[in-house]
């Protein structure tokens, strides 16, 4: 059985879907998407897993294109290399798969 919202249900509902763009919670979420970038998550989204390997193919792509254009200086390789590596790691938490599915 549904029951009927009120007034004071639907005030409540928008605060807690508002609560996240003042600070305390701002800090929380971005934790949560640093978090997503560098470990991963099993429980993300369709939607965040597609912005993750865009990020993750950006990064690797930039990495590979500056890598040709230099002219063997080794701080610049190393520089390239490191974007290269980020944007595999970050390519490959898009992947990461959800718990209790089986292979």
């Amino acid at each position: 059985m549904k029951r009927k919202k009120t007034g004071l249900d639907f005030i409540a509902e928008v605060r807690d879907r508002q609560r996240n763009l003042v600070f305390p919670d701002t800090v929380v979420n971005g934790r949560r998407v640093t978090e997503l970038f560098w470990k991963g998550s099993p429980d993300a989204t369709l939607t965040q897993r597609i912005a993750v390997g865009l990020f993750g193919v950006a990064f690797t792509v930039i990495g590979l294109a500056s890598l040709g254009d230099l002219k063997s200086e080794w701080w610049g390789i190393l520089w390239c290399w490191l974007i290269i590596l980020l944007g595999l790691r970050t390519l490959r938490n898009a992947f990461l798969r959800r718990k209790g599915r089986e292979s």
